[in-house]
C-alpha cells in the first residue's frame, strides 16, 4: 500500500514517512516484474473469485491510499510495466485540498484501466466514530464516487487501518465486497471468497528494495518486527484518539494543504 509519490517533476517534494520517491517505486515495480510476479488491481482480483480462477503463485496486489494528484504519476509508471493498481480516494481530501484528485482526473484513471474505491469522506478512524457516523462514512463517500463513475463501487480501504467487528459488519452491509486494512501480515490463500477483507503493508519511504522483497515473500524477520511495534503502539494510538477524538485526521482544512502526513517542502 501506497500513499503518494514525491520527487516528481512539477509537483512538490515530500519528506514525510509515507512519500516514496518516485525511482524508488520504478524500482520497486520492475523487481516484483523481473521477479516473475502478476501485479493487479484489486478489481482484477475479484474477477478472479467471482470466476473461481486461479490465483498465481507470485501475486501482488498495489493499491494507492488518500486520493493525492501524484497518483497520476504513478499510473503513469505502472501503464509502462503494463500493470495496475486500485486508487482509494478521501471525499473531503479531493475535494478541499489542491494537490488531491479532481473528478475529472478520477475518471481518467478510471478510463485507463485502473479501479478506483473509497477511503471515507473525512479520514476519521471509524471504529471511534458512532453507528450514525459510521454509516455515513462509508455511504457518503460510496456515493460520491459512484456519481463521479457512473458505475458502483464497492471496494474501501478504511482509515487508518483502524477496523473492528462493528465497522466490518456496517462495511459489507453498505454493499462493500472488498475491505483493506493495514494489518500487516501476508493474506492466507485458503477459502478466498466475498466479502472479503484483506491485509495491506503500508510501504514508507526508508524501506529498501530488500525491505520490499520481505514484504512480497513473506520475510519472518520483517513480520516478526513489524507486529511487535503494532502491539507496542496499540495504547498510545487508542489513548490518542480517545483524548483528540479524531480532531486530527477528520480536519483536513486544519492540516493545510499537504494533506493528512504533511511533510512539504516545496
Amino acid at each position: 500500500m501506497y500513499h503518494k509519490l514525491s520527487g516528481v517533476p512539477g509537483r512538490r517534494n515530500y519528506s514525510d514517512q509515507y512519500s516514496i520517491d518516485t525511482s524508488a517505486f520504478r524500482e520497486h515495480v520492475s523487481l516484483l516484474q523481473d521477479e516473475g510476479y502478476v501485479i493487479e488491481d484489486i478489481a482484477t482480483f475479484t474477477k478472479r473469485i467471482i470466476e473461481s480462477r486461479s490465483i498465481p503463485e507470485r501475486y501482488v496486489l498495489l493499491t494507492f491510499d488518500d486520493g493525492h494528484k501524484s497518483g497520476l504519476d504513478a499510473a503513469e509508471i505502472l501503464s509502462v510495466f503494463r500493470t495496475k493498481a486500485t486508487f482509494f480516494l478521501t471525499k473531503s481530501y479531493c475535494e478541499q485540498l489542491p494537490d488531491y484528485l479532481s473528478p475529472e482526473e478520477i475518471r481518467s484513471l478510471r478510463t485507463e484501466g485502473f479501479s478506483i474505491g473509497t477511503h471515507g469522506v473525512t479520514h476519521c478512524g471509524l471504529p471511534f466514530l458512532s453507528y450514525k457516523e459510521i454509516r455515513r462514512e462509508l455511504a457518503e463517500s460510496k456515493h460520491w464516487l459512484e456519481e463521479i463513475l457512473g458505475e458502483e463501487v464497492t471496494m474501501i480501504s478504511v482509515p487508518g487501518g483502524y477496523i473492528d467487528d462493528r465497522t466490518l459488519a456496517l462495511c459489507f452491509e453498505h454493499g462493500y465486497q472488498i475491505v483493506g486494512n493495514s494489518e500487516e501480515q501476508m493474506n492466507s490463500r485458503s477459502n478466498i471468497s466475498l466479502p472479503l477483507v484483506i491485509n495491506r503493508v503500508a510501504v514508507r519511504r526508508h524501506f529498501s528494495l530488500n525491505t520490499i522483497w520481505s514484504i512480497v515473500t513473506g520475510g519472518t524477520f520483517f513480520y516478526f518486527w513489524r507486529r511487535v511495534r503494532a502491539k507496542s503502539l496499540w495504547l498510545p494510538k487508542r489513548v490518542l484518539h480517545t483524548y483528540k477524538k479524531t480532531e486530527l485526521v477528520c480536519r483536513p482544512k486544519s492540516m493545510g494543504e499537504d494533506g493528512p502526513h504533511g511533510g512539504s517542502t516545496r
